[in-house]
C-alpha cells in the first residue's frame, strides 16, 4: 500500500490594510459587508474615514435598505475595526 503524502499547509496572506470602517443608518442598516465604508492603513486614516461618514458633507453615496440610492446623507453610526485583532476599536 502506497504511503499518503503529508498535506501542505497553506497560510492566508495577511491583509494589506490594518483597519476597516463600517457605517450605516440606525433604523435601516443594510447589514454585514453592505455597511462597509472603507479601508485604512493607519488608525488616524480610519478615524478620518469614520468622521467623514458621520459628517454632514458625506461624499460617498450609499444604497439604503429599500435599495434606493442615497447621496450626501450622514451615517448614524460608524465602527472602526482592527482587522488583525478582529475587534471594534472605535
Amino acid at each position: 500500500m502506497a504511503e499518503v503524502p503529508k498535506r501542505r499547509r497553506f497560510y492566508r496572506a495577511q491583509p494589506k490594510y490594518k483597519y476597516a470602517v463600517f457605517a450605516g443608518d440606525d433604523f435601516y442598516p443594510t447589514g454585514g459587508f453592505h455597511d462597509f465604508y472603507g479601508f485604512a492603513y493607519t488608525f488616524a486614516e480610519a478615524l478620518a474615514l469614520r468622521d467623514e461618514a458621520l459628517s454632514e458633507k458625506n461624499a460617498k453615496s450609499r444604497t439604503d435598505w429599500f435599495n434606493e440610492e442615497r447621496s450626501n446623507c450622514p451615517c448614524d453610526w460608524a465602527h472602526v475595526v482592527n482587522l488583525k485583532k478582529k475587534k471594534i476599536i472605535a
